[in-house]
């Protein structure tokens, strides 16, 4: 039988039973789409996975804490006064007890440290535009782990961890809130950020706008950079403990 023979057989007995042609022809085009449909969404969760995790630290990061204390003992602990000071709530990453300036001082000396950043949690009441015409305020969060970690960015750059200048990194949802027309407008802007401090006095401090990020599973908030949470946090700090 001739190459031509089969050809014609096939064609004839596709026509001949449509129905059967038909669901064959659909069973291959919903295997081929279920294939392609799964890869591409495997592919897409793992991108995502891989830059939600990328967050959480940006190189040879160590995160350190306080130990807890485990002993058990019989009545209240004794009070030590040179004993670390302990938050109300929980630090970040770590628990209620926290570490002191000779802590830091302490790690600075170990062999392979290259730079020691403590992370210091600040509150802020609101964010603006710096603008004259933009003069609406909404409330913020700073995320305090972003001295240590990356954004998810949709534009411009991490915070830069060494610089004297207030840095800050934008969440996407505050873009038409703040007037920016898209993420590549708002890069090199600056924003008004509102606060008290220990004596509940108000103070306001301008960040410049360095990147704008997208929505993080393990962060909320804003990101700010060493030099804008030491400025919130040397007047938000209790008398006398600035330097604890």
């Amino acid at each position: 039988m001739k190459n031509s023979d089969l050809l014609r057989m096939a064609v004839y007995n596709s026509f001949r039973s449509k129905l059967r042609t038909s669901l064959t022809m659909l069973s291959l085009f919903v295997g081929a789409f279920t294939l392609t449909l799964t890869t591409a969404l495997g592919a897409g969760v793992n991108d995502y996975v891989e830059r939600q995790v990328a967050t959480l630290s940006s190189g040879n990061i160590l995160l350190v804490s306080v130990a807890t204390d485990t002993s058990a003992g019989d009545g209240p602990a004794q009070w030590d006064p040179d004993g670390r000071t302990t938050a109300a709530a929980g630090a970040p990453l770590a628990g209620r007890t926290l570490l002191n300036a000779a802590d830091i001082d302490d790690m600075k000396t170990m062999d392979g440290v290259t730079r020691v950043t403590p992370v210091t949690q600040v509150s802020v009441d609101w964010v603006e535009r710096a603008s004259a015409d933009h003069g609406d305020r909404f409330e913020v969060t700073i995320n305090p782990t972003s001295s240590v970690g990356q954004s998810d960015l949709l534009a411009g750059a991490q915070l830069d961890q060494a610089t004297a200048e207030n840095e800050i990194v934008v969440p996407e949802e505050y873009m038409d809130a703040l007037g920016f027309a898209n993420p590549a407008a708002a890069i090199g802007e600056t924003v008004t950020l509102g606060y008290v401090d220990a004596e509940r006095a108000q103070h306001t401090v301008d960040a410049v706008v360095v990147g704008v990020a997208r929505e993080s599973l393990f962060a909320a908030g804003a990101g700010a950079n060493p030099a804008l949470t030491e400025t919130i946090a040397t007047a938000q700090a209790p008398g006398g403990q600035v330097d604890g």
